[in-house]
Parts: C-alpha cells; sequence; structure tokens
C-alpha cells in the first residue's frame, strides 16, 4: 500500500460482488495500522476517495462509533475470506459504538448518500486490490 507524511493512509481498490453477480468497485483509503484505524474518518471527509477500508493483520470484533466524524456513514464488515459478516448505517449524531456480529478482518465505511441500496451487500464477497 502507498502512503506518505502528508497523506497517512493507504490506498487500494476494493471489489465486491453481490449475490446477484453485480460488481462494484471503490477507490479506498486504507487504514490498516493502529494509528490510522484509530484516526479513521474523525475529522474529515473522503479525501477524493469513494470509501474507507479498515484492514487487520488477524479477524477482530472491534467496535466503530462516529464521535469526531462530519458524515453518516454505511459500514460493512467481512471476514477473512470476504464473506459479509455484517452492514448498518451510523449517524453523526449517535453517540453508539457500532459492532458486527461476528468476527472481520475488513470493514468498509461508505458515505450514505441516497444513490447506495445497502441491501445488494446482502451475501456479497470482498476482494481488495493493493
Amino acid at each position: 500500500l502507498v502512503t506518505d507524511d502528508v497523506f497517512p493512509f493507504g490506498r487500494a481498490k476494493a471489489r465486491i460482488t453481490a449475490r446477484d453477480g453485480q460488481v462494484r468497485e471503490f477507490d479506498c483509503a486504507v487504514a490498516d495500522t493502529d494509528e490510522t484505524r484509530a484516526r479513521g474518518m474523525v475529522g474529515r471527509g473522503f479525501d477524493g476517495f469513494e470509501a474507507m477500508l479498515f484492514a487487520y493483520e488477524e479477524p477482530v470484533q472491534h467496535s466503530f462509533h462516529m464521535n469526531g466524524v462530519p458524515v453518516q456513514l454505511y459500514i460493512a464488515w467481512f471476514a477473512e475470506d470476504g464473506t459479509i459478516v455484517d452492514h448498518l448505517s451510523m449517524f453523526v449524531t449517535d453517540p453508539a459504538h457500532y459492532r458486527p456480529r461476528a468476527f472481520y478482518k475488513w470493514a468498509l465505511e461508505l458515505p450514505m448518500t441516497e444513490k447506495i441500496d445497502m441491501s445488494w451487500l446482502d451475501a456479497a464477497r470482498l476482494e481488495v486490490e493493493n
């Protein structure tokens, strides 16, 4: 993954294949260190990227929050084999911590827009291309 001092996140393509075979690709900022995962979307927009991908070396079940995040988000969690674990909407004004139903290796955050119908994520599979 490519990083620099000004933009500490890596870059990658996330490809999601839905149950019906439809494929969607997203240019992602990648948070794959403790520092960048903690920073995430806090105080920032997508900086020209379509999504933010949180990557872990081993499966985890950490929660996510919206404290300091300026945009509403969809989040989808994926297991080590790329299968969907869970997905939901996260709201700026909600103080909750969001946790998936099971362990995951990847979490993908997308901006919440009217254009995205998240039901296509049911039974989806993720592939990441560096």
